[in-house]
């Protein structure tokens, strides 16, 4: 299994997905020789994006699924003091706020009609 997903945000405008960014998968995944592909993930390495799983281990699963995750986000908001956790929000805000006028100032006139 290669997990690309976690932690990987692309959206159509400001990250869109290039094939560059399917390198790593493409090299791991050795096409042509199977022999050759080896799991980076590992108990030292556990951002590793290629893991192998058994048979058994995948019949034994819960909820019998191929959808599986096992790199385990950064929490973004881990030793962030209060003070710039505030920051944050209030520069959230005044940008939702700013958005929100703009979209007023573009709408203005159209509900008239």
């Amino acid at each position: 299994f290669y997990d690309y997903r976690t932690g990987v945000k692309h959206t159509l405008k400001q990250n869109p997905l290039k094939r560059s960014d399917l390198d790593d998968f493409v090299k791991l995944y050795c096409q042509g020789h199977l022999e050759d592909r080896k799991e980076t993930w590992s108990q030292d390495n556990p951002k590793g994006r290629w893991k192998k799983y058994s048979i058994d281990e995948i019949k034994k699963s819960e909820i019998l699924s191929l959808d599986k995750s096992w790199i385990q986000e950064d929490d973004p908001y881990e030793n962030v003091s209060i003070s710039d956790l505030l920051g944050k929000l209030s520069k959230n805000k005044d940008e939702i706020n700013k958005a929100i006028d703009d979209l007023n100032s573009l709408l203005q006139g159209i509900d008239e009609e």
